[in-house]
């Protein structure tokens, strides 16, 4: 009886299942990071607006003074009236 040998082309199942799994758990993990970007940097805005807006509380509060906070295009600024007009 003569056997032949099989030549080895292609990939086996296993291989397939196994690499298809890895590529599944990188898209699960990394893919909101690169979605949420948007998401991190609105929250951040708001972050700093809350700040900002605490802050012209208390100078108001405590100086008496007229303190605005003006927004822009770009962002926002917080203004004092430092000789309370």
């Amino acid at each position: 009886m003569i056997f032949r040998s099989r030549r080895s082309s292609g990939f086996t199942l296993i291989e397939l299942i196994t690499v298809i799994t890895i590529i599944g758990v990188l898209a699960v993990v990394v893919g909101p990071r690169f979605a949420s970007s948007d998401v991190y940097e609105e929250r951040t805005f708001l972050d700093d607006l809350s700040a900002a807006l605490q802050y012209a509380r208390a100078k108001a509060a405590g100086s008496g003074c007229i303190t605005q906070v003006d927004f822009t295009s770009s962002g926002f600024t917080v203004s004092v009236d430092s000789d309370c007009n």
